[in-house]
């Protein structure tokens, strides 16, 4: 019985076990063809996303099934989410609240519905990595994903991303398809205080891509370098020609820089197949190992051929290929040929290098590039390294470095204290480099400069150095366009209370280190003096001498005036009245005794003041040292007014006459009768008429053609040096004041020539150029002062010193010709205003020099000057 009940209840069993398990796997099925999705908003850059905006997230539900399913969620809480990343977790769930509420969501077959938005601020999550875990507890979906985001920061102040494009291997200009290009990218500390760098560990350089170099960490010390490494650019979907590379810090606000080269596509092996690595052993040699890994099923073929199956290069942190395997390498033709087998890595080449570059020398300190190229399918691999010189050569290599753009100088010299017994000289040396790469030095000491102290020609006074301040460290380094100062240096000319010997000294100066650069520069030291010219820049005025005494001197003065003549009631005064009204009396003209004012004369003249005689003293006297320029006009004569006579009568008239009228007539009578014997004796006749021909010929050709000739003398001058004033036009044709006076007018009145007023000069033009001309469209004729005046005298003196260590200043010019110095600086200044002399200032003193023109004018006429 038991048997049969159990054996027939056994279908019922079954049955009821298929009515229990059919739901549940019904259940299985509906939430198998139901699928999570989200999807977040894309980022600003494409690269990474920011804080500096929120994400949105939209979560989707779709169904796979061919029927209709029907979703029952909670709409205030739709969906949980757990997001994570380095050491930080959140879960939504303890940053919000839950609400009992019920929505049901019907979603077709194949049909894609929004579940929910989320729009999230980023909270204190940290730059990196995060993965988010959706989940719909519902429906048991869930999904996972994951985003970069990477927290923004402010440049630093000071602070420049650099980035340095390495020299192209091979022969090509530019970059192809095979050659990658090669840039190395530091950071560089501009300002004079640390800097700490602000990035986060997940900061990377970015390109168009992210990559695999950080941005750096720790601190920056002032004028210091952070190496960040190098990274290869390989122009995927560039077009040929200038390519722009940017390059920045991920999510560091104003850090950009570009590098500019250009590309060409070239055709290239299909080795894609194939991986190129090289990795490196940096210890006393640099060993690496060239490999190929092939990622493929098939086997790969190469084909090498020349025995030289690798070319190897090694990039210094500036750019520049400091060794290449082509120079010292014989590579034959080989043709072999080496297959790899599918998915092994085969060893192309291992090789080591001792770290010495082209030039012979050691490599210098830094991060540095190894490439290895197979030329023969265009595969590339490189890797970097860091190498710290060893020191055994410092200085090799660096005296072939182009000198020419280096420039050790002299700034800011000054004389302090001048003519006293603290007299000295401050100055500071500097030196720049003015090309465009950067110059190294090395110090076998330490930094400094060696300055000599001594007389021109003589043994060293003194030797001593002065060291440098913020230019550390054996090897130094100026940019290009940069430059190092030297704290202000002071030498003194008065040691323990004692002055040094007075003359010309001279300060050399160079640097100790190697190479090694000098200069000099000179200074004339002379004692205590009482009196002192010193030359001072003042805004009104480009410079104006200034005369220290320490007792009263009479100085030599330039008045400009014209000269009238008036008589007193014992004598009568020549008087100068100069352009502001004031009359000087005049004593005498030192230059020429026979000289004495006229009427209508005008002029310029360096006097000076004396005591005029007797009746004149009413007037301050002048004493004339040299005329600088005379101009005369014909004085307007003023007929005078004479007094009313009375009418005379008719006898008065008679008596008036009555002797004259003898006269004549007696004359008349006696001439009548002496021209009748000459016209009746034959050979008197002849004679007289000849001679009344002669002097008739004279006088028609004086009185016509003499005006004309004088005149044109003057036009044929003026033609050959226009522009010249009346003093050089007196000198040149050797005629009288009165006379050019006069052909000058005659001249003017015709239109043949016209003046214009220069400063005190008037200067006299041809027709030929329009007077409407502006001042400086007009010419000037060179200026070619007699040798035996004193504007001559100081060219032959300039001429005579030019080769001297220090060149002559005003005053030393004053006493080497006997003359004031206010004499010498108006001609000094005429001179440069015609373009002989140039001056150059020198401490607190001008001093002077001639120009080409000067040299070529004093070496053209003959000069008999005393230049002791």
């Amino acid at each position: 019985m038991i048997g049969e009940v159990n054996f027939k209840s056994a279908p019922l069993v079954g049955l009821l076990l298929v009515m229990v398990l059919a739901p549940l796997a019904s259940a299985d099925t509906s939430e198998s063809d139901l699928e999570l999705r989200i999807d977040f908003a894309a980022p600003d850059n494409d690269l990474y996303y920011s804080d500096t905006s929120d994400l949105e997230v939209t979560i989707r539900i779709k169904n796979h099934a061919n029927q209709a399913r029907e979703l029952v969620y909670n709409p205030a809480c739709p969906f949980d989410l757990i997001i994570s990343g380095d050491a930080w977790l959140m879960n939504l769930d303890e940053q919000r609240i839950c609400p009992e509420q019920s929505r049901a969501m019907s979603i077709q077959p194949g049909q894609e519905r929004i579940l929910s938005t989320w729009v999230w601020d980023w909270g204190n999550a940290p730059s990196g990595e995060l993965d988010f875990a959706f989940s719909q507890k519902d429906v048991n979906l869930e999904i996972v994903d994951s985003l970069v985001l990477q927290r923004n920061v402010e440049m630093p102040e000071n602070l420049k991303l650099d980035a340095v494009l390495a020299e192209t291997l091979g022969e090509q200009n530019g970059h192809t398809t095979s050659m990658p290009a090669m840039i190395y990218l530091s950071l560089s500390n501009l300002g004079s205080d640390t800097i700490a760098l602000p990035f986060d560990s997940k900061c990377r350089v970015q390109t168009t891509v992210l990559t695999d170099l950080n941005c750096g960490s720790g601190e920056i010390g002032p004028g210091e370098k952070l190496a960040l490494g190098w990274l290869s650019w390989d122009f995927v979907g560039t077009e040929d020609g200038e390519v722009l590379v940017p390059i920045s810090l991920s999510g560091v606000v104003d850090s950009g820089t570009q590098i500019e080269t250009s590309y060409m596509h070239t055709p290239t092996d299909d080795m894609s197949q194939l991986i190129p690595s090289v990795t490196i052993d940096n210890e006393e040699t640099l060993e690496w190992h060239f490999t190929l890994d092939n990622t493929a099923e098939v086997p790969a073929k190469l084909v090498f051929e020349d025995a030289c199956i690798t070319e190897v290069h090694v990039i210094a942190p500036n750019g520049e290929i400091v060794h290449d395997s082509r120079d010292v390498r014989f590579c034959p033709d080989t043709g072999v040929e080496q297959k790899i087998a599918p998915l092994t890595t085969y060893t192309v080449m291992s090789d080591q290098w001792d770290y010495i570059g082209s030039n012979g020398c050691e490599i210098g300190d830094g991060m540095h590039l190894l490439v290895v190229t197979q030329p023969d399918h265009d595969i590339v691999a490189a890797q970097s390294f860091m190498h710290e010189n060893s020191g055994a050569d410092p200085a090799c290599g660096l005296d072939q470095q182009d000198r020419s753009p280096l420039q050790l100088r002299i700034d800011n010299l000054v004389v302090l204290n001048a003519d006293d017994l603290n007299e000295r000289i401050a100055f500071e040396v500097t030196i720049a480099n003015t090309g465009a790469e950067e110059f190294e030095f090395y110090w076998p000491t330490d930094c400094a400069l060696q300055l000599e102290l001594a007389l021109v020609g003589e043994e060293s006074e003194r030797i001593w150095y002065e060291g440098c301040e913020g230019l550390a460290g054996q090897r130094s380094t100026i940019n290009s366009l940069q430059s190092y100062t030297w704290p202000s240096l002071m030498v003194p000319f008065t040691v323990n209370g004692e002055e040094l010997a007075h003359g010309n000294w001279q300060i050399s100066i160079e640097t100790t280190s190697l190479p090694t650069f000098r200069t000099q520069l000179a200074h004339t030291y002379d004692g205590v003096f009482l009196q002192e010219i010193v030359e001072e820049e003042l805004e009104q005025e480009d410079t104006e001498e200034v005369a220290v005494t320490t007792q009263e001197l009479v100085e030599p003065l330039i008045v400009e005036g014209g000269w009238n003549y008036v008589t007193t009631s014992t004598q009568g005064c020549w008087l100068l009245t100069d352009s502001i009204g004031t009359e000087h009396s005049f004593v005498a003209h030192m230059q020429d005794g026979g000289w004495t004012p006229q009427p209508g004369l005008r002029g310029s003249y360096v006097v000076e003041t004396s005591k005029a005689a007797s009746a004149c003293s009413t007037w301050s006297g002048i004493v004339i040292l040299e005329t600088l320029d005379e101009t005369e006009t014909a004085p307007q004569i003023n007929k005078p007014i004479e007094p009313a006579t009375p009418e005379n009568t008719p006898i008065d008239q008679i008596v008036e006459l009555a002797p004259a009228t003898v006269s004549v007539v007696a004359t008349t009578s006696l001439s009548i009768v002496g021209l009748l014997y000459l016209g009746n004796t034959e050979w008197i006749r002849i004679s007289a008429l000849q001679v009344g021909i002669g002097l008739i010929g004279m006088v028609r050709k004086n009185g016509e053609h003499d005006g004309e000739y004088q005149r044109g003398r003057i036009m044929g001058y003026l033609t050959a040096n226009p522009g010249v004033h009346f003093r050089a036009l007196l000198g040149a044709l050797s005629m009288s004041n009165g006379q050019l006076t006069h052909h000058l007018k005659h001249l003017e009145s015709e239109e043949r020539i016209w003046r214009r007023k220069d400063g005190r000069l008037v200067r006299f033009y041809p027709s030929s150029i329009q007077p409407n001309l502006d001042e400086d469209e007009l010419p000037i004729p060179l200026l070619t002062p007699d040798p035996n005046s004193l504007q001559g005298k100081i060219l032959r003196l300039l001429d005579a010193t030019e080769n001297d260590i220090v060149n002559l200043s005003q005053k030393e010019l004053a006493v080497r010709l006997e003359a004031s110095q206010q004499l010498i600086s108006h001609h000094l200044r005429t001179l440069e205003k015609f373009g002989l002399v140039e001056r150059e200032k020198v401490g607190m003193r001008y001093r002077y020099q001639l120009t080409r023109e000067a040299i070529f004018l004093v070496n053209s006429n003959e000069y008999d000057i005393s230049t002791e």
